[in-house]
């Protein structure tokens, strides 16, 4: 149960074990009361599947479908809805999830581990509309080194397609489905390395990330950090970092340091 000012949030769960996989099922209430609206209440329903198959390394999720009623508000919804509520928007206005559905598979391959996640998610709004992704990644260690490699591709839809407009997005409905407009498409690439700087327990650990991203959102990001502790106990920790973006022209650098003591 979730208390807030104004909002009440109730849930119930079972999971079970079956010969084809793990099996969840939960059903949460909620409850938000609007100054000078009344209150809104609402349901959400969730069924989520997990298999894993040592013998090939496999492991698949269905990770949840969820369904969601038109006044079901989780926390953060609710407190939008509330700051928002006689300034700039209806209640109608304020898109919110209406039904999910995730898929991710993790499959042994090599050295490595091959994952593919995908996702489908439908809001409530005044213009209705849905927003998909799929990601396709690898990662695996060489020597001290571990490394991954990801490709997503994004997609905002809004509006039903015309017969025309259907034929000319056929290829990119092979990945996110028929029947809705293409507002927005995305692809991002990110690499990520990560290895200790020395061989003790108290070597630092660095982390570098890049990121690219082209379509409708161009852009790069660069992360760089260190961070490491101090002391027999590990009692004294300290990190610092920087990061370099570049999206639409427009550069910018941040750097921090920090440190720690842990008694």
């Amino acid at each position: 149960t979730t208390l807030s000012s104004g909002y009440t949030q109730t849930k119930l769960g079972t999971a079970f074990a079956t010969p084809i996989g793990a099996i969840s099922l939960d059903a949460t209430h909620s409850s938000t009361r609007l100054p000078g609206q009344g209150t809104l209440q609402g349901q959400s329903f969730g069924m989520a599947y997990n298999k894993n198959i040592p013998e090939t390394g496999t492991n698949f999720a269905l990770g949840a479908y969820r369904f969601s009623t038109r006044n079901y508000l989780t926390l953060n919804d609710a407190m939008n809805l509330r700051d928002r509520t006689g300034v700039d928007q209806t209640n109608g206005q304020l898109a919110r999830q209406k039904s999910r559905l995730d898929l991710n598979i993790h499959q042994k391959v090599g050295d490595g581990t091959l994952t593919l996640f995908g996702s489908a998610v439908d809001y409530y709004a005044s213009n209705p509309g849905r927003q998909t992704s799929l990601t396709v990644g690898y990662g695996s260690r060489w020597k001290d080194l571990n490394w991954n490699l990801s490709l997503q591709r994004s997609r905002i839809q809004s509006e039903p397609l015309s017969l025309e407009q259907e034929r000319q997005q056929q290829s990119d409905n092979i990945f996110f489905g028929p029947g809705y407009n293409s507002d927005r498409i995305d692809n991002r690439l990110m690499l990520t390395l990560s290895m200790p700087l020395g061989r003790t327990s108290n070597a630092p650990h660095m982390t570098t990330s890049y990121s690219r991203s082209t379509g409708d959102t161009q852009g790069s990001n660069l992360n760089t950090g260190i961070s490491g502790s101090l002391g027999q106990q590990h009692n004294n920790t300290y990190g610092a970092s920087a990061s370099h973006s570049n999206a639409e022209g427009r550069a910018s650098s941040n750097y921090n340091l920090n440190g720690g003591y842990r008694g």
